[in-house]
C-alpha cells in the first residue's frame, strides 16, 4: 500500500514538472512569435537554403545585433522590400555593403538594391527542428476558422 502511494506522489510531481516545462515552452514560443519584443524573435524557416544548419520547417531564434560587430560567418536575417525575411550567412562586409549566401546555395546572393548593414534585422542564435510546421498549421487554423467565424457574425 505504501509503495503505491509513493508511486502516485512521484507520478503527480513528474506530471506537474512536465506540465510546467510545456507551459514555459509555449510561453517562449508565443512571446517570440506573437509579440514584438526587444530580446528575441522567432521565425519559421520556409526554404532549405541554409541546409544543414537549419531546414524548412525549423523554428529559429534571432536577436538584435550591433551591426558594427557583424563579421563574415555570422548568420543574419534581413527583411526584404516585400516584407519577407531572408536568413543567410555573411560572406563579406565592404563599405557598409553586406554580401550573403545560403550555405546550400552555389553562389552569393545578388540583390538588386544592395544589402546595407542597416537592413539587418537580427543575428541567428539557435534553431528548434521541425517545430515550425505545427506552429504554421496552428496560425493558419486560427486565421481560417476563428477569424472566419468572427467575421461571419
Amino acid at each position: 500500500m505504501e509503495k503505491s502511494v509513493t508511486k502516485i506522489k512521484w507520478l503527480k510531481r513528474s506530471l506537474t514538472v512536465i506540465g510546467i516545462i510545456i507551459l514555459l515552452f509555449l510561453l517562449f514560443i508565443g512571446y517570440g512569435i506573437g509579440i514584438s519584443n526587444r530580446w528575441y524573435k522567432l521565425l519559421i524557416i520556409t526554404s532549405d537554403s541554409m541546409n544543414p544548419v537549419f531546414k524548412a520547417g525549423d523554428l529559429i531564434c534571432i536577436t538584435k545585433v550591433d551591426n558594427s560587430k557583424l563579421k563574415p560567418g555570422d548568420i543574419v536575417v534581413f527583411q526584404t522590400n516585400e516584407g519577407g525575411f531572408i536568413t543567410h550567412r555573411v560572406v563579406k562586409i565592404n563599405n557598409g555593403e553586406i554580401i550573403t549566401k545560403g550555405d546550400a546555395n552555389n553562389a552569393n546572393d545578388a540583390w538588386n538594391d544592395g544589402w546595407k548593414l542597416r537592413r539587418v534585422n537580427g543575428i541567428y542564435l539557435f534553431s528548434i527542428p521541425k517545430i515550425g510546421y505545427p506552429i504554421s498549421w496552428w496560425n493558419r487554423f486560427l486565421h481560417e476558422t476563428v477569424a472566419g467565424a468572427l467575421l461571419k457574425r
